[in-house]
């Protein structure tokens, strides 16, 4: 299959990841062009000394969901966390689409777009840059994250979860 436009959101103006796009794609003669810019933000999470000072800065409702909340999943059951750097990729955006499929009631990549990211996140793995995060309460997954794992940043893709699993 081929494809002949790529978008990029969430792509920093002036980074070394915009420049590299930006030499690449003009080394090939692509044409290229800024569709939308817009504001957005990140956590700098080496702005921070320890996890309470991060903590600490938070407002009372966002520390309630991220903080207090692992109070609540740890009384379901054993909880923990893995790292799967790409083994497995078909099943596990399976298990994306699931989860996603849950709570938004349609899968996240299928047809073309899942063909798309199964063969990008299968490059990334063979240069170690490819991470899926999960959280997983007594061996069943109840999160994931679908990330990229680019010069010792790493940059969520996409998500999903067990949104009714407290309820």
């Amino acid at each position: 299959s081929c494809w002949d436009e790529l978008a990029l959101r969430f792509v920093k103006a002036g980074s070394a990841s915009m420049q590299a796009l930006h030499s690449y794609a003009t080394s090939l003669h692509m044409y290229q062009r800024s569709a939308q810019d817009e504001a957005a933000w990140y956590v700098d999470i080496n702005a921070y000394t320890d996890y309470q000072g991060w903590l600490a800065e938070l407002g009372k409702n966002t520390r309630l969901k991220i903080h207090n909340r692992r109070k609540t999943i740890e009384t379901l059951g054993n909880v923990k966390f893995e790292n799967r750097p790409g083994k497995n990729i078909d099943y596990l955006f399976k298990l994306l689409n699931t989860l996603h499929a849950g709570r938004w009631n349609k899968e996240v990549f299928n047809g073309s777009r899942l063909e798309f990211n199964t063969r990008l996140a299968a490059s990334l793995a063979e240069k170690g840059q490819l991470a899926f995060s999960l959280i997983l309460l007594d061996d069943e997954p109840v999160s994931i994250q679908y990330n990229y794992c680019i010069n010792g940043q790493v940059y969520n893709i996409q998500a999903g979860f067990d949104e009714g699993l407290d309820k």
